[in-house]
């Protein structure tokens, strides 16, 4: 009885053992020259600690709506945002009057009905569609060079990054029924072949394990990053090689692989499962600057984070609420502030709506307080007087500290 009972033990634990290192290879250790550890707080983040000026930007010409990322190139703005005709992508000038349409909504040539992501390399925007084409556009000569069909491995990708050489990476988050994906993807375009597969998908969790995800691969000083809701940190992406960049500590509030990759009956079951534990969850949409790694996270039932990464002391906190002391004098929880649209180097934009301008001004004059802020922001407030429901969001361009 007792050798049937030792042997069950070393059975059970071997299988144990082996279950758990299955399941590691969908979200593998990183080995990476940095760690910090993400932990949930219930802090307010003071605005002045993280930038020192703004800039406003008033969208004029076009009405846009969605307004989803931005950048600059060469003293103009490339715009996301869904226009009256639907067409997703538009390039403004320096004080946000409309130029043209870079990308409109069609079935024709260098049209899509879905623009998936963009993004801005040297001189030429790279644009992935819903049609599975790698549209490029120079922006110095203005005008489509090419159209790169993906090959056809029965998935979609819903990210790309551009390496160089003629390669790109690529991302997508759907198994086939039959298993054997990968999460990213090494293409060469002068071959018209996968080189690098890397991450492998869990059938059975991908539609969950990947809810929330944006900028899943950014590029910023030459070099491509990759991370992903739940991944233990983030990744560096080369031609050849997948390598630790930052390494997230394992601890009381990262979710257990056996926990992760439980096969829940649906997307909305797994929400209510992570809103019921004690676990960080949905921890996305990565925004690095020269200084800082800005991202977000869910705690618990709808408890919204922001983390704060500093990469001058390799420090990591998290927030709940805010105390903009730069721009808007409001404090408020982080869910209701602005939503952050794009990050260049030392620049963060971020998009202000009429509803949230219009709320803070509204308190201010309950408490006697607008006047004061009138002297102090003019151009916010003469800006404020000619918007309504219907206006434009502002573009805020927030200068970091370093």
């Amino acid at each position: 009885m007792r050798y049937l009972l030792f042997t069950f033990l070393i059975v059970f634990l071997f299988g144990s053992c082996a279950e758990k290192d299955a399941l590691s290879q969908y979200r593998p250790e990183i080995e990476a020259p940095h760690e910090v550890e993400i932990i949930p707080e219930d802090e307010t983040l003071v605005l002045s600690d993280l930038v020192d000026g703004y800039e406003l930007i008033e969208p004029k010409g076009i009405i846009l709506s969605s307004l989803l990322q931005i950048e600059a190139y060469d003293f103009l703005w490339i715009v996301q945002a869904t226009s009256i005709d639907k067409d997703v992508l538009h390039l403004l000038d320096a004080e946000g009057n409309f130029i043209k349409t870079l990308l409109k909504n069609g079935q024709g040539p260098n049209e899509t009905t879905g623009l998936l992501t963009w993004k801005v390399i040297d001189d030429i925007l790279y644009m992935l569609v819903w049609e599975d084409r790698l549209l490029r556009y120079s922006l110095k000569e203005g005008k489509y060079l090419e159209s790169i069909p993906l090959p056809a491995m029965g998935i979609s990708f819903t990210d790309f990054a551009v390496l160089g050489h003629g390669k790109y990476a690529f991302y997508h988050s759907r198994p086939n029924p039959e298993g054997g994906d990968y999460k990213l993807y090494v293409y060469d375009s002068n071959k018209g072949e996968m080189e690098q597969a890397w991450i492998p998908l869990y059938a059975k969790a991908d539609d969950y394990f990947s809810i929330g995800q944006t900028n899943v691969l950014y590029q910023r000083e030459g070099k491509c990053y990759f991370y992903e809701t739940f991944q233990r940190g983030i990744y560096e992406v080369g031609e050849d090689d997948l390598k630790g960049y930052i390494s997230f500590k394992d601890n009381e509030y990262t979710m257990p692989d056996g926990e992760l990759f439980s096969d829940y009956p649906s997307v909305m079951e797994f929400i209510d499962h992570c809103k019921q534990s004690s676990y960080i969850w949905v921890h996305r949409s990565i925004h690095e600057s020269r200084r800082f790694i800005l991202s977000k996270f869910m705690y618990k039932d709808g408890l919204f984070h922001w983390n704060v990464i500093d990469k001058n002391r390799w420090t990591s906190r998290s927030y709940t609420k805010i105390k903009d002391d730069v721009l808007l004098d409001a404090e408020m929880p982080l869910l209701e502030y602005m939503y952050q649209i794009g990050v260049q180097q030392d620049v963060r934009y971020f998009r202000l709506p009429y509803d949230l301008l219009q709320k803070v001004m509204e308190q201010k004059e309950a408490n006697g307080e607008l006047d004061a802020y009138a002297r102090k922001h003019p151009d916010v407030m003469e800006l404020y007087k000619t918007m309504n429901e219907d206006s434009n969001d502002l573009i805020v361009v927030f200068h970091e500290k370093q």
